[in-house]
């Protein structure tokens, strides 16, 4: 409907710049968590697994004992498929001012991502060795339940390389302030590793939610249930066997398709490699909070609060803060600028600042989007 202007009508218009759709963070990574080595031209993929045997000290000066040589196999069906195609019709290009057709063709080749990932991730917690509790996790206990898994894994012989965790799981890590090490290498970052603990990469998987059935499953798998996945790079094999995006004119009708396909394997070559944690049904209540901390000794500790986008009296969602553990019990953040400056009492203590629902504060320095409303960053001040 026209817009009108007192008497007068006045134009409308729609943005050339494409809102983009959100998508899980990228934790299914060569090298990092799988191996990408098993590639055959193959519908099926057989691998020979060695079967290791027990050698016992005897007598010097002793014949041989001979045994047949042995061996055993382990499959990958290549048969999960991925496809998305995308009629755009001339007409339509003709009446748009931005690039349906880039768009449409980033979109496909995120829908497709997606749906592997969720897919591999499926196949990488049901076929591995389940950790025996499924206590929630907390900044107090995390670290006891990753050093069982670790020796769970390091005893069976494998390496403790990764810990895909749930975004509930990687609040509780965030909390350990004393072993939990944030990731400052560039490309580090760019391949979804944002840090360290107990000498593991640690991933951020909000790909952990709602149901996937992949292909030949009875039934769907509830991702939501899985605390986090931990495990050896080389005991999970992902095999991707067709990578096809394209946008191609169209022989039925005046327009363009665009099409997007992956043909991938999964699979968990050494269970005893890979630990999966699952939760206890419950949401964890700390991950809407951050700790700082400020120089012993001293009676305040000064944080500064960052707004990336705005300012602070421009935006009522984040204007309001509750401090547990201080003397200040809230602070007003209502002014004209980008950073604002806290003094909070009792420094020799941590104190926990929650944010209100539709912020989370996820660590020093890191300005990660997460949940609804702008992200905040939280700094210690020097």
């Amino acid at each position: 409907m026209a817009i009108k202007v007192n008497n007068l009508y006045v134009d409308e218009a729609y943005s050339p710049i494409v809102v983009k759709a959100l998508w899980a963070n990228q934790v299914l990574i060569p090298g990092i968590t799988y191996t990408d080595k098993y590639y055959e031209r193959a519908g099926k993929i057989y691998i020979h697994k060695e079967i290791k045997g027990t050698v016992n000290a005897g007598a010097p000066g002793r014949d041989f004992t001979s045994q047949h040589a042995e061996d055993g196999l382990v499959e990958i069906s290549v048969n999960q498929n991925f496809n998305r195609d995308k009629k755009i019709y001339g007409v339509q290009l003709a009446q748009v001012s931005y690039d349906v057709i880039a768009s449409q063709v980033d979109l496909v080749g995120r829908e497709i991502g997606a749906g592997r990932q969720k897919t591999g991730l499926a196949f990488l917690a049901n076929e591995a060795s389940v950790y025996g509790s499924n206590e929630k996790l907390t900044g107090t206990n995390v670290k006891k339940h990753l050093v069982a898994i670790r020796k769970k894994i390091v005893d069976a012989g494998g390496s403790f390389d990764y810990i895909i965790a749930s975004t509930s799981a990687y609040a509780a890590i965030l909390e350990d302030k004393t072993n939990y090490v944030p990731e400052m290498n560039d490309e580090q970052l760019r391949n979804g590793v944002v840090g360290r603990y107990l000498g593991a990469n640690v991933l951020e998987a909000n790909a952990l939610q709602g149901n996937v059935k992949p292909y030949g499953w009875d039934n769907p798998y509830d991702l939501s249930t899985i605390d986090l996945i931990a495990g050896s790079v080389d005991a999970f094999a992902v095999v991707d066997q067709l990578d096809l995006l394209r946008a191609k004119d169209s022989e039925n009708f005046n327009g363009v398709r665009v099409q997007g396909e992956a043909n991938c394997g999964f699979k968990v070559l050494n269970p005893d490699a890979i630990v999966v944690k699952f939760n206890d049904g419950t949401v964890n209540t700390n991950e809407n909070t951050f700790y700082v901390e400020a120089k012993k000794g001293t009676t305040t500790k000064t944080v500064l609060v960052e707004l990336l986008n705005g300012t602070f009296d421009e935006t009522i969602a984040h204007t309001d803060f509750t401090v547990i553990g201080s003397t200040t019990t809230a602070v007003a953040l209502n002014e004209a600028k980008t950073v604002a400056t806290l003094t909070l009492a009792d420094a020799n203590t941590d104190i926990v600042i929650t944010a209100i629902a539709t912020t989370k504060i996820v660590g020093y320095d890191a300005d990660i989007n997460n949940v609804s409303g702008l992200p905040i960053v939280v700094k210690t001040a020097t």
